[in-house]
C-alpha cells in the first residue's frame, strides 16, 4: 500500500512541477493562469459588489439630504383626536384651565328655571 502511495506522491509531484513551469518564450505557468481565472472572476464580483454599495449609498445620502431639505410640518394628524382632552383630573396644576365660572353659573340658572318650570307645571296640574 505504501508503494502505491508513494508512486501516486511522485507523479502528482512531477504533474505539478510540469504545470507550475513557465512556457516558452516567457509565458506564464499553466497553473498560474488557472489560478488567475479563479482571482479574475472573484474580482469582478467584488468590483460589481462594491459599485452596488457605492451607488447605494449615494442614493441614500441623497435621499436623506432630501428628507432634511423639506419643510417640516407645523400640525400633524392626530389618531385619534378624541383623546386630546383625557387626562387625569387630579394633579393639574392652578391656571391650566380657563376659568369656566361664568358658564357654570349659565347652566345653574338654566336649571333653576326649568325647575321653577316644572313646580310650576306641577302646582298648575294639581289645582
Amino acid at each position: 500500500m505504501a508503494l502505491y502511495v508513494a508512486l501516486g506522491a511522485l507523479g502528482l509531484s512531477m504533474f505539478t512541477y510540469s504545470i507550475s513551469r513557465p512556457g516558452k518564450d516567457g509565458e506564464e505557468p499553466k497553473l498560474s493562469k488557472w489560478v488567475d481565472g479563479f482571482r479574475a472572476r472573484s474580482q469582478e464580483t467584488w468590483e460589481h459588489r462594491n459599485a452596488l454599495r457605492t451607488d447605494l449609498k449615494e442614493q441614500a445620502a441623497a435621499d436623506k439630504h432630501l428628507f432634511y431639505s423639506v419643510q417640516k410640518a407645523k400640525a400633524f394628524e392626530l389618531r385619534t383626536p378624541e383623546l386630546i382632552d383625557a387626562g387625569c383630573p387630579r394633579n393639574i396644576p392652578a391656571g391650566h384651565y380657563p376659568n369656566l365660572d361664568h358658564l357654570v353659573e349659565h347652566y345653574r340658572k338654566a336649571h333653576l328655571e326649568d325647575e321653577a318650570r316644572k313646580a310650576k307645571n306641577l302646582t298648575d296640574s294639581n289645582k
